[in-house]
């Protein structure tokens, strides 16, 4: 499971950051990785808007838009390695 302490780790910033998106016909979701482990990640489900008005590309951005806000404003500054214990 994705919220084991044993998947999850603090993001540290002195590492290079891969950024992981994935979009289907009615979610969104996504994750910041590094050394091939999650970071944070986002799920989300599109609007009835987003669904009829956007295009493939348009989707995709927005999967990228989420999870880059997501972690900003989602996770709090302990889990970006400023407060560890």
């Amino acid at each position: 499971m994705i919220t084991n302490v044993s998947v999850l780790q603090y993001f540290d910033s002195a590492k290079s950051v891969i950024l992981q998106v994935d979009a289907s016909d009615d979610g969104l979701g996504g994750a910041l990785m590094q050394c091939n482990r999650p970071g944070a990640y986002t799920l989300s489900t599109m609007t009835k808007l987003q669904k009829e008005n956007y295009g493939q590309i348009e989707i995709g951005c927005l999967a990228i838009v989420n999870v880059l806000l997501g972690s900003v404003v989602i996770w709090p500054p302990v889990h970006y390695n400023r407060n560890r214990p």
